[in-house]
């Protein structure tokens, strides 16, 4: 005998999030049940942008460029918890680095933690096989990403290495024998298939090899490869089930994660005419994006699915150059909407963590470009030359706006539709680019989720 959904829902809405996103995949009617009456919270849901993470060119830590929020609890980017408690044997502590966010969760330290409730727990040890299988004995350029669905998995999260070829002259120094699961020469077909990964559950507590078989052509052989530095790629996105990696000659893969397949998808423009550009992947509101961003020309693309087939669309092609006399008397000291926060490790160890992220100040932003004080409308996309350009910085993920800097000055939001321009605020750090060469190195717009992902406390 069935119980009537009405009788069901009473059940469940007195469910955690955590539980009742559970009971979400026991089965269809349930699913239903839950998804049709909204009962997961959505004011817990990754669904509002908290501000971007910026691993700034030879500093440490990972800097956060925060976004107030009229909506919920202010956040804060000190992640250093992690690092008190994940003290190297000889004392010395480890440098804060983020390597990748996924809706809500952050990559740190060999440690997976949640920014807005502070809770963490440190990834296992890799078994030396599993190691060889992701071919970091041959190939070592292997990058972690983070796969999190709260909606569907909240207290379930994965973390995949994918492996890049390596210059010619490392792979020589490494390689000291052929392996079964990978190819050695030059005319081998990269990404083999299959493909074995080395990919780490919360669920299991462990990390297994998985096996992926392509659909469809490679995207070329190992030799080609090498032409493009491992170094500048490996950025992720996940959207609807499947991971998006930013790889070699900018090519995309698409990881499906429920058939164990993937797909190669080439880049939107000629290899030689992308060689040497630096594209950007990211997650925006309708789904995948990539950018280039080169001599103050933007241009953005969006990935177009349909019945199996895919292909990338120009969404923007655009001269940015219309927007420097705005900037040119600017100073770093202006204030803006959104703000550095000053993160200082060197603070007392002892100190609440609670007090510090109720010193972070939350204040009204609403996306308005048409009334905003902030707001540059542009004109003229005719204006040519060249002076201190603009930088990339991320995709909205739920807004069709791209993230700017101006010289690592200033920070700004550019709508896709409108061409219509947002002075963000200061985002360089005081001194910075003093004794170095500044630019940034990865960024991360950040989506807060407040559910608990973590079964217990860590100490």
């Amino acid at each position: 005998m069935e119980l009537p959904d009405d009788m069901i829902t009473e059940v469940l809405r007195r469910l955690p999030p955590r539980s009742l996103a559970a009971c979400r995949r026991v089965c269809r009617s349930w699913r239903a049940v839950v998804d049709d009456r909204r009962l997961l919270r959505e004011d817990l849901l990754p669904l509002s942008l908290a501000g971007i993470f910026l691993n700034l060119h030879d500093l440490y830590p990972t800097q956060f460029f925060s976004c107030p929020s009229a909506t919920g609890p202010a956040v804060s980017g000190n992640v250093d918890y992690t690092r008190r408690r994940s003290s190297l044997p000889d004392g010395h502590m480890p440098s804060i680095n983020i390597t990748d966010h996924c809706n809500g969760l952050v990559l740190v330290n060999n440690c997976v933690t949640n920014p807005a409730t502070r809770r963490w727990e440190r990834l296992p040890r890799r078994h030396p096989r599993h190691v060889a299988r992701t071919a970091a004995a041959r190939f070592n350029a292997v990058h972690e990403h983070l796969v999190f669905d709260p909606a569907v998995s909240p207290g379930g999260y994965e973390v995949f290495l994918i492996p890049h070829v390596a210059p010619r002259e490392r792979d020589r120094r490494r390689r000291r024998r052929d392996d079964e699961f990978y190819p050695t020469s030059d005319e081998s077909e990269w990404p083999p298939s299959p493909f074995f990964l080395s990919v780490f559950s919360s669920e299991t507590r462990q990390w297994e090899g998985r096996r992926f078989v392509r659909d469809g052509p490679p995207a070329g052989t190992v030799a080609s490869m090498r032409l493009h530095h491992a170094s500048e790629v490996g950025r992720g996105v996940y959207w609807r089930g499947s991971l998006y990696i930013h790889c070699q000659t900018n090519f995309v893969m698409r990881i499906s994660l429920s058939s164990d397949k993937y797909q190669v998808i080439g880049p939107p423009l000629s290899f030689d005419v992308c060689r040497y550009k630096e594209f950007h992947l990211g997650r925006s509101e309708k789904g995948v994006y990539f950018a280039l961003l080169s001599s103050n020309q933007l241009r953005i693309w969006f990935l177009e699915e349909s019945c199996g087939q895919m292909g990338w669309v120009l969404k923007l092609d655009n001269n940015l150059m219309p927007i420097l006399p705005h900037f040119i008397n600017v100073k770093l000291s202006d204030d803006g909407p959104w703000s550095l926060q000053d993160i200082d490790y060197c603070e007392d160890p002892n100190e609440d963590d609670d007090a510090r992220s109720q010193t972070v100040q939350a204040a009204y932003y609403d996306w308005d470009f048409d009334n905003s004080a902030n707001s540059i409308d542009i004109q003229d996309n005719s204006v040519q030359g060249s002076h201190r350009g603009f930088g990339f910085l991320g995709f909205h993920p739920f807004k069709e706006v791209v993230f700017l800097h101006y010289s690592l000055e200033r920070g700004l939001a550019y709508n896709m539709n409108s061409f219509k321009v947002q002075d963000l605020g200061n985002l360089c750090p005081k001194d910075y680019g003093f004794d170095t060469e500044p630019y940034v190195e990865s960024f991360f717009p950040y989506t807060p989720c407040w559910m608990e992902v973590f079964p217990e406390e860590q100490t």
